[in-house]
């Protein structure tokens, strides 16, 4: 299917898969002092699919949603990578999740804080069209986890 509009032809786009490995060696603890705040804990790659008959570059974005008790707002962007892709051309983008990237200020105790509970990484074209998702749960007193997960026709395979 192809949409025209002003001469600038759009083809259908397909996100068929999200992925989240913990890249964290186990033993460690999470954030606790700010020189680990750049560490990568984690990667998260999305597959982009270009579904039509003409070749188009797509910009898969990530966001993250912080548990509701972090006070936090609802997503925020994590990543965004612009991908030229051939038609039915299929690529795939990883993004890196650093301990900055899950934890906020907490201005009451005035440092890097990370919230227990259920984190969800969502990808999509935008923050409208959020396509696929994966929550993930975040225990404070142990190193960040992330499941190895891929998303098949919006179907979770753990």
């Amino acid at each position: 299917m192809v949409f025209q509009c002003d001469k600038i032809f759009y083809t259908d786009l397909n996100v068929p898969s999200i992925e989240a490995l913990s890249v964290y060696p186990s033993g460690k603890k999470s954030v606790s002092r700010p020189v680990n705040l750049w560490d990568v804990i984690a990667n998260v790659t999305v597959s982009v699919t270009n579904t039509g008959d003409r070749a188009r570059a797509e910009i898969p974005q990530l966001y993250l949603s912080y548990p509701e008790s972090a006070k936090q707002p609802v997503r925020q962007l994590q990543g965004f990578e612009r991908v030229e892709l051939a038609r039915r051309e299929r690529s795939t983008v990883t993004f890196p999740i650093r301990r900055q990237d899950v934890s906020f200020w907490d201005v009451e105790a005035e440092q890097w804080a990370v919230k227990e509970g259920e984190y969800k990484f969502s990808a999509g074209a935008s923050s409208r069209d959020l396509r696929l998702s994966r929550t993930v749960t975040i225990r404070t007193d142990r190193c960040l986890v992330l499941a190895v997960v891929r998303v098949i026709n919006n179907s979770l395979i753990v």
